[in-house]
């Protein structure tokens, strides 16, 4: 939080209040870097099988809906003030 002030001759003739949310909230979250660490291995895991899926479009797309999830769970980590 910041506040400045003017004053001129003694008295106060401005004001403001300013706040940073984001700085605030990311003091707040504590990242639970065990978890994150194994998210990031089971990403490394679904990055390797999607290299061995070859050309087949359906185990392709599997695979990518997998590492979405396993994406947003990373970042859910990261940034829990985002989970919906």
């Amino acid at each position: 939080m910041r506040q400045l002030m003017e004053i001129r001759e003694g008295r106060i003739t401005y004001t403001s209040l300013s706040m940073d949310l984001n700085g605030l909230t990311r003091q707040l979250n504590r990242i639970d870097y065990d978890h994150l660490t194994a998210c990031l291995d089971g990403i490394r895991e679904l990055a390797v099988e999607l290299t061995a899926a070859g050309a087949d479009p359906e185990h392709q797309r599997e695979i990518a809906e997998r590492i979405g999830q396993a994406l947003d769970a990373a970042r859910h980590v990261v940034r829990p003030q985002f989970r919906r």
